[in-house]
């Protein structure tokens, strides 16, 4: 699992708890900020992606991921969702 909290949308109780199973668990890896180019080859290699959409009404990284054919799980909190 890698976890991409971003620098401005992270959920301070979520990543918390993410940082807290990664100590127990060495295949979570946190990347706090990562480029689009990174950002793009992670997502095309992923088995999926789960972005929250609090903040956008259409997140642009699952767009990127439909692009991508990378199955695609959205909160409903900003108005996009999907699988």
């Amino acid at each position: 699992m890698i976890f991409c909290p971003g620098l401005k949308q992270s959920d301070p109780a979520v990543e918390e708890k993410v940082k807290k199973a990664a100590k127990d668990f060495p295949a979570i890896k946190i990347l706090p900020s990562v480029s689009h180019d990174r950002m793009l080859a992670l997502i095309a290699a992923a088995d999926f992606l789960v972005a929250n959409s609090r903040e956008e009404s259409m997140s642009t990284v699952a767009a990127e991921a439909w692009m991508l054919e990378t199955p695609t799980i959205l909160s409903c909190g900003g108005g996009a969702k999907g699988l």
